[in-house]
C-alpha cells in the first residue's frame, strides 16, 4: 500500500504485537495548490491491519488534564487480543481513561482495515 499524509495524524500498522506508526510529511490538503506529498510504502500480510483515526482520540484528556496520547494508544494497540473487536475495546479503553463525566472536545473517529487473504 503507497500512502501519504495531508495534515492528520499517522494511521498504524499492526502485525501481531508490532506496531509501526506509517509516517509521512504534507501540509493540510488544499492549503497550498502546489504542495507535493511525500509517499511511504507498506506491505499488509495475512492478518495484518491499519488503524486510521482522528486527533480527537489522542487529544481526548481525562479529570487530571492528561491526554490519552500516541504512547498509550500504540501500547494498546499491541495488546489489543482480536482484530475485529478493536474499535469497540479502544472506545472501553478510552471511556475508563476519561471517566464518566468526560466533555468531547472534539470528534473521535476510526477506522480499521485488515488484510484477511
Amino acid at each position: 500500500m503507497r500512502y501519504a499524509n495531508a495534515g492528520h495524524v499517522p494511521p498504524y500498522h499492526r502485525s501481531g504485537s508490532e506496531v509501526v506508526e506509517l509516517t509521512a510529511s504534507g501540509m493540510p490538503l488544499g492549503l497550498r495548490p502546489e504542495m507535493h506529498y511525500e509517499e511511504g510504502e507498506v506491505q499488509i500480510s495475512h492478518g495484518e491491519s491499519l488503524l486510521f483515526y482522528s486527533k480527537g482520540l489522542v487529544e481526548a484528556q481525562n479529570p487530571a488534564r492528561e491526554v490519552f496520547g500516541f504512547p498509550r494508544l500504540k501500547t494498546l494497540l499491541a495488546s489489543s487480543p482480536k482484530q475485529s473487536s478493536l474499535i469497540d475495546d479502544l472506545l472501553g479503553k478510552l471511556k475508563d481513561f476519561t471517566g464518566a463525566g468526560w466533555e468531547q472536545e472534539d470528534d473521535v473517529t476510526m477506522l480499521t482495515v485488515e488484510r484477511t487473504s
